[in-house]
């Protein structure tokens, strides 16, 4: 089984994004399979046409140029660059599957090439890019952006030959929209239970060793759609019922600043 999976972006970039793809191809790879993954512009890996990061060769897309690059056309000339790059690419690696993952750029790039060559396309979705943008501040609910957005995910959610998801909301919430319960499949975020190559640091194993009670723990980007400020809130209600209980939170964002100010305005410093 030989599957090209197009992405946002990769490795040696940093995120929960990268790191859930890089597990997968490795899971791939595990099960005898062959993965061949392929970012788009957003990569911004300049003229790059291929990169080996650890023993995974992404293949790159440049950026698009001219009027394609700028404001409102850039969403389109992303889209178009990673159609064109997918022409050159399939036809060497004659993929059985084309696995998208979010945004839906990718996943329209791939529907439109899969239907044109007669290849099955399989669409992940990872946020719904709408509701991202907003919680990004880039959009509000109900703009035109918002809800020309909304539109192309559903039509494409209905059009992919499979979608996978990443948890039960929104798996509801797909299926809302007109795509059949059956062809959605839920792939949660795992953790690798192998033991780590080194020990955590020296700050959080003290942290853990002192806490009072049962340690709470967030690992990943500070966006405001992953409710940790409403994380701290039910902190300080556990505190004020008498309840010992911690939160340890790993990574940073730009929720980063307002996280801070809940803990000094509480205070939960400590905690």
């Amino acid at each position: 089984m030989r599957i090209l999976h197009l992405l946002d972006h990769s490795l040696p970039r940093q995120s929960g994004y990268a790191t859930r793809t890089d597990a997968i191809l490795h899971q791939q790879r595990a099960m005898g399979w062959e993965p061949v993954p392929l970012t788009g512009p957003r990569q911004e890996s300049g003229e790059l046409p291929t990169e080996l990061v650890g023993d995974v060769n992404y293949g790159r897309t440049p950026a698009p140029k001219g009027l394609a690059s700028i404001g409102w056309f850039r969403p389109y000339g992303d889209m178009m660059a990673m159609e064109r790059r997918m022409l050159d690419v399939v036809p060497m690696i004659q993929p059985h599957l084309i696995h998208a993952h979010s945004p839906l750029l990718n996943g329209r790039a791939a529907l439109a090439v899969g239907k044109a060559l007669r290849i099955p396309v399989v669409y992940e979705v990872r946020a719904l890019w709408e509701d991202a943008a907003v919680s990004h501040g880039t959009t509000s609910v109900g703009s035109l952006r918002y809800r020309l957005t909304r539109y192309y995910e559903s039509d494409l959610l209905r059009a992919a030959d499979a979608v996978i998801t990443l948890c039960e909301g929104l798996r509801g919430e797909i299926v809302q929209r007109g795509v059949k319960p059956e062809k959605v499949f839920l792939l949660p975020n795992g953790v690798a239970l192998d033991p780590p190559v080194e020990p955590p640091p020296e700050a959080i194993q003290r942290f853990a060793q002192n806490a009072p009670g049962p340690v709470l723990g967030f690992i990943g980007s500070f966006y405001a759609y992953e409710g940790l400020p409403g994380l701290l809130e039910a902190l300080t209600l556990l505190h004020a019922r008498g309840v010992a209980a911690s939160v340890l939170l790993v990574g940073g964002g730009p929720e980063e600043g307002a996280v801070r100010r809940l803990v000094e305005r509480h205070p939960l410093r400590g905690r």
